[in-house]
């Protein structure tokens, strides 16, 4: 069973707001409070749900590539170079390949428009 954040908050004394402000840098936070905090977190494995906080602040932090395949030299590399870029810019990056079958472009673009990701990158030719 998951680590909840009212478990830390718990554990740490404190609501489950100053939890989560404290585990998302808040400067609203003690700095004792807030390493004590984390100290929790990581020590019970926790994991932030990023779907609620995708939802409080309407960004998921993640875009989507979609690539023919990866079995082919160029798309490999073009692959890294966008999962770094990205990387570097605060995002995490979701590689879909769709081996040229329009079907597979048609399923992603339908994740696409459900709105699990901030943008896309199509290296693909849609149809």
């Amino acid at each position: 069973m998951a680590i909840t954040l009212k478990q830390i908050a718990k554990e740490a004394g404190v609501s489950e707001a100053t939890a989560s402000l404290a585990l998302n840098d808040s400067e609203l936070v003690n700095i004792n409070t807030k390493m004590k905090i984390k100290k929790i977190a990581r020590e019970l494995d926790y994991v932030a749900d990023i779907r609620g906080k995708s939802l409080a602040k309407k960004s998921s932090d993640t875009l989507a590539l979609i690539i023919g395949a990866m079995d082919n030299p160029f798309n490999a590399e073009l692959s890294q170079f966008i999962k770094n870029y990205v990387k570097q810019a605060g995002y995490n990056l979701i590689i879909c390949t769709t081996q040229g079958k329009k079907e597979e472009e048609e399923n992603y673009l339908k994740v696409l428009k459900s709105g699990a990701v901030d943008g896309a990158i199509f290296t693909t030719r849609y149809h």
